[in-house]
């Protein structure tokens, strides 16, 4: 949705968790700052080597435990992505 939108993943998910639709109303406050502390902790936003890319994933688990995961990837030379950290 992020992509679709041209919006900045961790922004659109930020953005998102203000509003009133979001589930988990209670747990919301917790799952922006994971997400927010997971960004910052992965230098989101910095510039990357040439081909390589962020992206993140966030959820939230029975109701109360938060999560967040960022991961440097880039495509190799055959074809494969490739984990970078």
């Amino acid at each position: 949705l992020a992509h679709a939108a041209k919006a900045d993943p961790v922004e659109f998910r930020l953005e998102y968790l203000k509003g009133d639709v979001a589930p988990f109303q209670t747990i919301r406050p917790s799952l922006r700052r994971v997400i927010q502390l997971a960004a910052e902790k992965a230098g989101w936003g910095k510039s990357l080597p040439n081909g390589h890319a962020l992206g993140i994933a966030c959820n939230v688990y029975h109701e109360r435990t938060t999560m967040a995961q960022i991961a440097e990837v880039s495509v190799g030379a055959d074809g494969r992505p490739k984990i970078h950290r």
